[in-house]
């Protein structure tokens, strides 16, 4: 639609910055996806085929059903239209399981 989007993590928060140009600038839309706590490395994803956007992110996963091993994992789910949020509640999809994964 003629806008650009970037995801970028600033102090291990997710935002989202909007401009209508490729090379920016760039303008904080004053959102912030995922949990709270240590949130980065956005990923986004557009399906081929049904043409929806995900988006994926490294997030600490210390409690609930990770108690018992702690550490980052990642979660992921499908965007609104407007990329300016999730259209439902993200779901982990690699939960912590190796040593490497605990900080």
């Amino acid at each position: 639609g003629g806008r650009y989007y970037m995801f970028y993590a600033a102090q291990f928060r997710v935002r989202v910055g909007v401009a209508d140009r490729p090379e920016g600038p760039f303008i904080d839309a004053g959102v912030e996806l995922g949990p709270p706590g240590f949130v980065i490395d956005a990923h986004p994803f557009r399906d081929p085929v049904s043409g929806d956007w995900f988006l994926y992110l490294v997030v600490e996963l210390l409690d609930g059903p990770h108690a018992a091993r702690p550490g980052v994992g990642i979660i992921g789910g499908r965007l609104r239209a407007d990329l300016l949020a999730y259209a439902e509640a993200p779901r982990v999809v690699v939960a912590p399981s190796a040593d490497w994964q605990t900080y």
